[in-house]
């Protein structure tokens, strides 16, 4: 069985808007195919090649990425070997940003990106080499709006900030009441949802659900919120970004092997 270990790393990146990305190799994993013995054995063992990379940007908040903009180089050894070559085909957006693309701290601060390939390194490689460049969407100018008096109930529409919102179900628990938020169109630009009495104080609350779909750019994306105590009337805030951009983050990897 193969085994990977990183020695050494050395990472490139393009400053972008005058500014230099930090981009840095996470982790990084090598296992061969397993029988369905071995599998028994190693349940979570992941077959194939994988490299987890992280990137921040100073002074930018991620939201996102711009799937259909983010372009794949190349994921080989210094052998040449294509790691990506199994597939028979081109690495599309799901091969490499995964079926999920990237994933995001809750601040914004750091992206995170797994890239997977079926292809084992060849045995004499010391090296693995990525190269691709990431488009990643950006919230700049965070603004508060407000809708005050939404009544608690079924049906209620939201319509302060940049995304209507409907409330499609309301149930109330012992000192609990939760309500369902629906939303047809993307959240990246929202940064908080809170809920504040008549006497202008905040509600204890968190999010304890979320569900959502996107069908040809179709969304149908439902929130669940636990609201403390039994209000009939509320003042949502919602905080959003006024402005979202695309910052371009090409990135370059070299990865030494000790095999």
């Amino acid at each position: 069985m193969k085994k990977a270990l990183c020695l050494c790393i050395c990472l490139f990146c393009v400053p972008v808007f005058a500014q230099q990305a930090k981009v840095e190799v996470l982790g990084l994993s090598i296992g061969k195919k397993l029988t369905p013995a071995q599998k028994d054995i190693f349940l979570f063992t992941s077959e194939g090649t994988r490299l987890q990379i992280g990137i921040s940007l100073p002074g930018r908040t991620f939201i996102g990425e711009a799937r259909d903009e983010c372009k794949f180089g190349k994921f080989t050894d210094d052998k040449g070997t294509d790691l990506f070559a199994p597939l028979g085909h081109a690495p599309e957006a799901d091969d490499w940003l995964g079926s999920f693309g990237p994933k995001f701290t809750e601040d914004g601060k750091l992206c995170g990106l797994q890239i997977e390939a079926p292809d084992l390194p060849a045995k004499d490689a010391t090296k693995l080499q990525f190269s691709g460049t990431l488009v990643l969407r950006c919230g700049t100018t965070p603004k508060t709006a407000e809708q005050k008096s939404v009544v608690l109930k079924k049906g209620s529409k939201i319509s302060a900030g940049p995304v209507p919102f409907e409330i499609v179900e309301l149930q109330v628990a012992g000192n609990e009441t939760k309500l369902d938020l629906k939303a047809t169109k993307t959240l990246e630009r929202i940064i908080k949802i809170a809920f504040f009495n008549k006497a202008g104080k905040e509600i204890n609350s968190h999010r304890e659900g979320y569900e959502s779909s996107a069908i040809f750019g179709n969304y149908s994306i439902t929130q669940s919120f636990v609201l403390s105590g039994k209000p009939t009337s509320v003042t949502m805030k919602i905080s959003y970004f006024d402005k979202v951009e695309n910052v371009t983050v090409p990135v370059e990897i070299s990865a030494g092997l000790g095999l």
